[in-house]
């Protein structure tokens, strides 16, 4: 028993270094950036309380940037929560993995890359009229 309260914390320790190390080497790949403009925002709930009718739910705001790499946008989902959705800026720089442009981060925090789309080919079709802030309904 008493080697379970060493070896615990141990393991937990070399988790969190190993993690580290990684999401630090992942980055150190980023060498490329892009201007990424801030086009939607996904929402949440965070609740508190336990009893029945007495919880209350606050709404979370996640953004979601667009950023284009040779003529293909990305939108990434970065995990900067806030209870303000004016909190976000509307353009930040995204540094990217010119190898898998799919990697990026923004102020140290990786993104998801949630869509991709061909710019161009949709800026030609769409006749020149980018709607950029409806994402949902994009590829």
């Amino acid at each position: 028993m008493r080697e379970l309260l060493i070896v615990v914390p141990v393991l937990a320790a070399v988790v969190i270094f190993v993690r580290a190390v990684s999401q630090n080497y992942v980055r150190s790949r980023c060498t490329e950036t892009a201007e990424g403009k801030l086009i939607d925002m996904d929402t949440s709930a965070e609740g508190t309380g336990g009893s029945i009718g007495g919880a209350v739910y606050n709404a979370i705001y996640f953004p979601i940037y667009e950023y284009v790499v040779n003529g293909i946008a990305y939108w990434a989902r970065f995990d900067r929560k806030s209870r303000n959705p004016g909190a976000f800026e509307k353009s930040v720089s995204v540094q990217y993995n010119p190898n898998d442009p799919e990697i990026c981060f923004v102020k140290g925090l990786q993104g998801k890359v949630i869509a991709r789309y061909d710019k161009n080919e949709y800026d030609k079709k769409s006749g020149g009229v980018n709607l950029t802030s409806d994402y949902k309904w994009r590829p």
